[in-house]
């Protein structure tokens, strides 16, 4: 598997940079990978995300009609994260607006993020070389973070040789101080971020004043601040960071989220409901039917898509209505031919009730289904899946085509439920556009933040930028933390702390290490006695 998501994440870095299946800058191993995924996706009549860009470009540049006509129907043109661009896109914006429309893009080059997916900040630094004339606004005033969190973050992002960062003002001009806090592993580093939140919150449980965690005798200075857990944010480089984390805060009984980890369509329950949904909106799909003739069991092989097609070609109908005629198709065996005939009836009914129903029952219809059709792919946590499900599709209604789109261009931070009173653990490249009360920055250590991988040499500035976006999340409190040593990937790492945070003045840190917790208050029964 893992090579796999190698292959396929070198054919979208091939696509985001314009290149097809014969380009001569592709790796010689590559080619013929990436020839036979074309050719898979020509036989199912589909296309992935990134050909959506790519076969659109090369449309625009071999038709020039058609692309007139688009000129012509988009005259004003926006564009919104422009450093993120890379280079299809870019091709893209510069096609369309080569009619003279008018280009609005928007920007920060300090938090450009996305190399590693082929996006080159260098688009957005030429903008006035390509468009001459464009007027440049420059926005100084932050509306997010307090002023010493800025002057931090400033701090360590002029360290990049190419960063053109500007002096950020707030004017909210807070004297507090950003904490750096060591701690001797990363389980300790996780029981801190429970304790911190703990005392902010005034405390979770009897527990926590008992066994000392939240002291209420602390001083005015000290008092807790009574925020509510969705007031609170753990951000970490790898998600294998969260491991720890969420042992602690189950062990505390904290609620909390976790982000940017797996997509809910990811899981094989979903994907499925899914595919039959996708189904039915587009029943010349044999995608999709393919999906759900093999879930739970590989009762037809490869070329089981093509004898579909054939069929339906010869009877000049969509494959769906192939299936629904309930006729023997030619090429399948006795077993496949009584799987073809549960999924007609169930497609069939499906997609009668999509004329009139709303989504969510659609959903509910689908799972009641697929939890008989193919039971063994429903296991633990699938009702909270499908719970989860309904939630984001009642908003539709009966909008199945918007509900499927919008499941198909889900993101990381997509996860994240903004309303839910809950503690969110999420990577930094998932909390990229959000912001919270208080952020604890976790890991920020040689190795880890900045991330190195063995063998490799890491772009310096683009951590940075990286380390940058997290510390801006902030809007009052940010906490950064590092472990002496850490266990990550099976072995023991020992990293000092990152130099990231070295590059922030002292004046604006507070240094914290791991100390001895209070002892509880004396809780013998002859205390005990002497309350009476």
């Amino acid at each position: 598997p893992k090579a796999v998501k190698r292959c396929l994440d070198q054919i979208s870095a091939a696509k985001n940079n314009g290149l097809w299946p014969d380009a001569p800058q592709l790796d010689d191993a590559l080619r013929p990978v990436y020839r036979q995924y074309q050719q898979i996706l020509q036989q199912r009549r589909i296309l992935d995300f990134d050909d959506l860009l790519l076969q659109t470009v090369h449309l625009f540049e071999t038709r020039p009609p058609v692309l007139a006509a688009y000129q012509q129907r988009f005259c004003r043109l926006a564009v919104d994260e422009y450093q993120d661009t890379n280079h299809i896109q870019y091709r893209l914006l510069r096609l369309l607006a080569a009619g003279g429309a008018n280009v609005c893009a928007i920007g920060d080059p300090d938090q450009a993020i996305y190399g590693f997916r082929g996006a080159k900040r260098d688009y957005f630094l030429r903008f006035t070389q390509d468009f001459p004339g464009a007027k440049q606004f420059t926005l100084t005033q932050n509306y997010r973070s307090i002023q010493p969190i800025l002057h931090a973050a400033g701090q360590v992002i002029a360290q990049n040789s190419d960063s053109r960062h500007l002096e950020i003002w707030s004017e909210w001009a807070a004297a507090t101080r950003l904490t750096v806090y060591g701690a001797p592993t990363e389980k300790a580093e996780a029981e801190y971020v429970v304790h911190q939140i703990e005392k902010m919150v005034g405390g979770t449980s009897y527990f926590s004043l008992n066994s000392g965690r939240v002291d209420d005798r602390a001083g005015p200075d000290e008092a807790p601040a009574g925020r509510a857990f969705g007031d609170f944010a753990v951000l970490y480089r790898l998600g294998a960071q969260s491991a720890a984390l969420i042992e602690a805060l189950n062990r505390s009984g904290m609620p909390y989220q976790v982000v940017g980890q797996k997509l809910l369509s990811d899981y094989p329950d979903i994907k499925l409901i899914l595919a039959c949904l996708w189904f039915c909106y587009n029943p010349q799909s044999v995608f999709y039917l393919e999906q759900i003739l093999n879930a739970g069991k590989s009762l037809f092989n490869a070329g089981a898509p093509a004898i579909l097609q054939e069929n339906a070609d010869e009877r000049g109908c969509s494959v769906a209505e192939t299936v629904w005629a309930g006729d023997r198709l030619t090429g399948f065996t006795p077993a496949q031919q009584d799987r073809l005939a549960v999924v007609a009836a169930f497609s069939r009914d499906l997609q009668y009730a999509a004329a009139f129903e709303p989504v969510t029952a659609l959903i509910e219809k689908t799972a009641r289904f697929l939890k008989t059709y193919s039971p063994s792919l429903f296991k633990e946590g699938a009702s909270d899946r499908i719970r989860n499900l309904l939630a984001l599709a009642r908003p539709f209604d009966v909008r199945l085509e918007a509900f499927l789109v919008r499941m198909a261009l889900q993101k990381e931070a997509d996860a994240y439920d903004p309303r839910a009173d809950r503690v969110a653990l999420m990577t930094l490249h998932a909390a990229k556009g959000l912001e919270f009360p208080v952020v604890f920055m976790v890991g920020c250590e040689e190795g880890l933040l900045p991330c190195q991988w063995s063998g490799e040499t890491p772009d310096f500035a683009e951590e940075r930028r990286l380390f940058y976006v997290g510390m801006t999340r902030a809007r009052q409190n940010l906490i950064l933390t590092h472990a002496k040593k850490r266990f990550l990937f099976g072995q023991w790492q020992q990293n000092i702390i990152s130099r990231f945070v070295g590059e922030i003045e002292s004046g604006l840190k507070e240094l914290q290490t791991a100390a001895r917790r209070a002892r509880a208050p004396d809780s013998s029964p002859a205390n005990q006695l002497s309350l009476f």
